[in-house]
C-alpha cells in the first residue's frame, strides 16, 4: 500500500515541477518579449527624433509607441516653458473628458491649471501615480483640486533632459478594468527619459528647420524688395508677405517721422479688409511704447490690463486677445513698427514669431530707406523741373516785358524827340517872338518827359545793381505829402479835381531818404491825377497802426485814394512788376513805361515797408504805403 502510494505521488510531484518550470519559462519568455518590445520602442523613439519632419506626426508616433507598452487610450503631452510659467498641450486624446484645453497655445499655468495634477508634477518634478485614494489625499492637503472628468488612475511623469523640465507625459484610465500599478509607473519613467531626449532633439531639429524656413522667407522678401524703389510698393510687398506667413487677423505697418513725431499707417489690414487710418502723434499707445523703447512687445493674454501696466492704452473697447509688435530699426533710430494681432485667441504668437517678425522688419528698413531716398530725389527732381519750367516761363515773360519795354521806351522817346525836332525846325524857319513864345513851353515839357524817362531807367538800373544810395533823415510824412500835392496843382486845376489832405499830428517823424520817398509819392500822386477823370476826387491821409500779434513794431500808413477807373483784378497782382502796364493804363492813352510802380515798391521795401493796392467798383482805387515805426 505504501509502495503504491509513493508510486502515485511521484508523477504528481513531477507534474507540478514541470508546471512550475513551464511557468518560469513563460515568464522569462514574456519578460524577453517585453524587453524586445521595450527595445523596439526605444529604437523607434530614437529614430523619431531624426526621421519625423512634423511635430504633430512626432507626437502621434509617441502615442502609438506608448500605446504598445501599456493602455494609452487616454493620453496627452504638455510642453512647459519654465521662465514664463506657461504650458502648451501639444497632443491630447481622451475618450471621456470633453473639456479639452486649447491645443498648440501657450497658457499661463497659474491662471489656468495651478491646482491640477499636471501642474503638481511640473511643480514637484516627480512622477505621480494618482489612484483615487492618492488623489483624495492630495486634495485634502490642498495640493490639487478636482478638474475635468474623474479618472480612476492618473499617471504622469515629467519629461526631463539635461536638468531641464521640457514638459509632462500623462496616461489615465476611467474604468476598473484598466488600472495602473508601480510597474507601469516604472515603465513610463524609463520610457519618458528616452522620450525627453528624443523630444529635445526633435524640437531642436524643428527649430532648425523653422529657422531655415525663416531664412527662406527673408531671402524671398529681400529678393522681392531688391527691385522696388517706390515706398508704397515696398510697403505693400512687405505687408503681403507678412499676411502670407502669419495667420494674424490684424496686421499693420507704421512709419515714424522723428522730426514731426507723427506715426503714419500706410498698411493696415483687419481680416480681409484694408483700412485707411489717419496719422497720429507719438503718444501713449502700444505702438508709441515700441518706438520709445526700441524693443519688441508681446502681449499674449489679458492685453488690456497688461497695456495699462505699461502705461499705455488700447484704442478700442474690444482689445485683441494677442498683440505682437516689433520696431523697424535704422541703426539706433526707429523708423517704423510692424504689428500682428489676433482678436479671438490668447497666446497666439510665439517667441519664434517675435524672432521672424523682427528679422523681417530688419530686412525691410533698408528697402524703406532706399525708397524714401528715391522718392525724395524724385520729388526734388520734379520740384527742380517745375522750378526750371517756372523760371523758363518767367524768362519768357521778362523777355516779352523787356521787348514791350523797349517798344514803350522807343515810343516815349520818339514822341518828344519828334516834337522837339518839329519846333526847332519851326524856330529855324520863323525867326519871330510869337513862334518862340509858343515853342519854348512845349520844348521844356518834352525835355522834362525825356528827363523823367531817363531817370526811371537809371533808377531801375541802380536798384538792380544795388548802387542806389540811401541817405536817411528825419521827415514828417504829412509835410512831404503836402509838398508833392502842391507840385501837381497846375494839372489838378486843369482837370478840376478835388484834392484833400488830412494831416495827422500823432504821426511821428520817420527816418527816411526824403528824395526817394518824394519819388514814391510823386509817382503815386501823378498816377492818381492822370487816371482820375475831370471833376473826380483825390484824398490823402496818414495814420498810426498798432503792431499785430506776431509783429515787433507798429506802422505808419499813408492812404492815397482816387475815384479813377477800377483796376481789373487780374492786373492788380502784377502792377508792381517791372515793365508791366495794366489794361487801364493802356486803354487810357496815358504815357508810361511800366517802371513807376516797380520803383515805388523797391524804395518802400528798402525802407522796411510795403505798398498795397485796393480797387473796387464804386469805391475807386487806394494805394497804401506802410512804413515801420521806430522801436
Amino acid at each position: 500500500m505504501l509502495t503504491d502510494r509513493k508510486t502515485k505521488t511521484q508523477p504528481e510531484t513531477e507534474l507540478a515541477a514541470l508546471r512550475q518550470r513551464l511557468a518560469e519559462l513563460e515568464a522569462r519568455e514574456a519578460e524577453r518579449q517585453r524587453a524586445l518590445q521595450m527595445q523596439a520602442a526605444l529604437y523607434r523613439i530614437a529614430d523619431l527624433a531624426s526621421s519625423v519632419t512634423d511635430m504633430r506626426a512626432f507626437y502621434t508616433a509617441l502615442h502609438q509607441i506608448v500605446g504598445g507598452l501599456m493602455d494609452a487610450r487616454n493620453f496627452f503631452i504638455a510642453l512647459y516653458a519654465e521662465p514664463a510659467r506657461q504650458i502648451n498641450f501639444v497632443f491630447y486624446v481622451d475618450e471621456v473628458d470633453q473639456d479639452v484645453p486649447p491645443l498648440g497655445e501657450w497658457l499661463d499655468i497659474e491662471d489656468e491649471f495651478g491646482k491640477s495634477l499636471t501642474a503638481y508634477v511640473l511643480r514637484t518634478g516627480q512622477p505621480l501615480l494618482a489612484s483615487p485614494d492618492k488623489f483624495a489625499a492630495l486634495v485634502q492637503q490642498g495640493e490639487v483640486e478636482a478638474a475635468g472628468a474623474d479618472s480612476i488612475d492618473w499617471l504622469g511623469v515629467p519629461l526631463k533632459t539635461g536638468g531641464r523640465t521640457l514638459g509632462v507625459l500623462v496616461v489615465q484610465s476611467y474604468t476598473e478594468a484598466v488600472r495602473f500599478r508601480e510597474a507601469e509607473k516604472e515603465l513610463l519613467i524609463f520610457v519618458s527619459q528616452h522620450i525627453a531626449t528624443a523630444l529635445d532633439r526633435a524640437r531642436q531639429l524643428d527649430e532648425t528647420r523653422q529657422h531655415l524656413a525663416e531664412l527662406a522667407v527673408i531671402a524671398s522678401l529681400q529678393e522681392t524688395l531688391a527691385n522696388q524703389l517706390k515706398l508704397s510698393a515696398v510697403i505693400d510687398l512687405v505687408g503681403g508677405k507678412i499676411r502670407a506667413v502669419f495667420n494674424a487677423q490684424v496686421i499693420f505697418i507704421a512709419l515714424y517721422d522723428r522730426v514731426t513725431q507723427l506715426i503714419q499707417f500706410p498698411y493696415y489690414w483687419v481680416r480681409d479688409e484694408r483700412l485707411h487710418v489717419e496719422s497720429r502723434p507719438l503718444g501713449r499707445g502700444l505702438t508709441s511704447i515700441i518706438i520709445q523703447s526700441r524693443q519688441p512687445l508681446l502681449l499674449n493674454s489679458d492685453t488690456g490690463r497688461r497695456a495699462r501696466e505699461l502705461g499705455a492704452f488700447l484704442r478700442t473697447d474690444q482689445p485683441p486677445k494677442s498683440w505682437l509688435g516689433v520696431p523697424v530699426l535704422a541703426g539706433d533710430e526707429v523708423v517704423g513698427v510692424v504689428s500682428l494681432q489676433h482678436m479671438e485667441r490668447e497666446n497666439f504668437f510665439t517667441e519664434a514669431d517675435v524672432r521672424l517678425l523682427t528679422t523681417m522688419g530688419a530686412s525691410t528698413w533698408v528697402a524703406i530707406e532706399n525708397a524714401r531716398l528715391f522718392e525724395s530725389i524724385e520729388q526734388r527732381v520734379v520740384q527742380r523741373t517745375h522750378e526750371l519750367a517756372e523760371a523758363n516761363e518767367r524768362l519768357k515773360e521778362l523777355d516779352h516785358l523787356k521787348s514791350q519795354f523797349v517798344s514803350n521806351v522807343s515810343h516815349e522817346l520818339r514822341t518828344p524827340l519828334t516834337n522837339v525836332n518839329l519846333y526847332l525846325a519851326l524856330l529855324a524857319k520863323h525867326h519871330n517872338l510869337e513862334m518862340l513864345d509858343r515853342a519854348l513851353p512845349i520844348l521844356k515839357n518834352e525835355t522834362d518827359r525825356l528827363k523823367q524817362l531817363v531817370e526811371e531807367v537809371l533808377t531801375i538800373s541802380q536798384i538792380e545793381q544795388g548802387a542806389k544810395a540811401f541817405h536817411p533823415q528825419l521827415c514828417l510824412l504829412d509835410d512831404l505829402l503836402a509838398e508833392v500835392l502842391a507840385a501837381h496843382t497846375t494839372r489838378v486845376e486843369a482837370k478840376q479835381l478835388q484834392v484833400t489832405h488830412q494831416r495827422n499830428p500823432a504821426v511821428p517823424a520817420l527816418s527816411l531818404d526824403q528824395a526817394q520817398m518824394r519819388q514814391v509819392f510823386t509817382n503815386l500822386v501823378g498816377n492818381s491825377v492822370a487816371y482820375t477823370p475831370p471833376g473826380g476826387e483825390i484824398h490823402a491821409e496818414t495814420a498810426v497802426v498798432n503792431p499785430g500779434p506776431a509783429e515787433l513794431h507798429g506802422w505808419v500808413l499813408v492812404y492815397l485814394h482816387n475815384t479813377g477807373p477800377v483796376i481789373p483784378a487780374e492786373d492788380v497782382p502784377h502792377l508792381f512788376e517791372r515793365f508791366y502796364r495794366g489794361r487801364t493804363g493802356v486803354d487810357s492813352g496815358e504815357r508810361g513805361t511800366g517802371l513807376g510802380l516797380a520803383i515805388c515798391k523797391d524804395i518802400v521795401s528798402q525802407h522796411g515797408g510795403r505798398i498795397e493796392l485796393e480797387s473796387a467798383e464804386g469805391l475807386g482805387t487806394t494805394f497804401k504805403v506802410r512804413l515801420p515805426l521806430p522801436l
